[in-house]
């Protein structure tokens, strides 16, 4: 199992900072403007993360939230659209570092490093993340291969050869994980609520076809029920 862990190389579960859902509007904070002009990149990660839960999880929401047709080729999107997607990101409950309080709690959890939960070579592989300088004494990005999200790549995970030709390569820029409100119902009728592990990786234009230049990778999606959490194994 993935996990995704917070601050030191010997983290822990509750993240390093957290983001505001409007960060990179007129309506950040400016806690989360300064995060913008230490990582630039950010700026574009309100509308990534509509992009991915459009392309990637529209069957969580209904007919009218009036969503186009995916591509899968996140640039389908308008203002409006995203605005709508966006609202249906939610505060999380808990105590996290840069959590805040009541109303003023950021919906972005951030972490500094990916566990890869390998059956064979569990606890020793690593992707880390460290992009912000007031956090950490040395900023690090890794590279790394993936393997494309549809419609790039139509092939069962099982069937996937792990080829240079058929993998895509970029750094990873942001791992984070942010709380969704779907419009599916539980057996008490409330709104089901589900964590989604992130990765923002920056692509290699020559690596990646169709030159996409920032794709979203779910890492795992874990339904929240009454404080418990069950890993979902949706992984690309």
């Amino acid at each position: 199992m993935h996990c995704l862990h917070g601050g030191a190389n010997t983290g822990n579960h509750n993240g390093l900072t957290a983001l505001g859902k409007t960060i990179g509007t007129s309506k950040s904070t400016e806690s989360d403007s300064d995060y913008v002009v230490e990582h630039s990149v950010l700026k574009y990660l309100r509308g990534k993360i509509a992009c991915y839960l459009h392309d990637f999880r529209s069957h969580w929401f209904c007919r009218r939230i009036k969503l186009p047709p995916t591509n899968g080729r996140h640039n389908q999107l308008h203002g409006h659209q995203i605005r709508r997607l966006m609202r249906r990101v939610v505060q999380r409950s808990g105590r996290f570092l840069g959590a805040g309080r009541g109303l003023d709690r950021p919906e972005i959890q951030v972490f500094s490093r990916l566990d890869i939960g390998h059956q064979d070579f569990f606890g020793v592989q690593f992707v880390n993340c460290r992009p912000f300088r007031s956090h950490h004494d040395k900023v690090r990005m890794d590279y790394v291969f993936f393997m494309p999200p549809p419609p790039f790549c139509d092939k069962p995970r099982a069937e996937f050869d792990v080829t240079l030709e058929d993998c895509w390569y970029g750094r990873v820029v942001l791992l984070f994980r942010i709380r969704v409100r779907t419009d599916m119902k539980d057996a008490d009728g409330r709104s089901v609520l589900k964590d989604c592990d992130c990765a923002m990786i920056d692509c290699l234009y020559d690596y990646a076809p169709g030159r996409q230049n920032c794709n979203f990778i779910c890492i795992g999606c874990k339904p929240y029920v009454n404080q418990r959490q069950t890993l979902c194994k949706q992984i690309y």
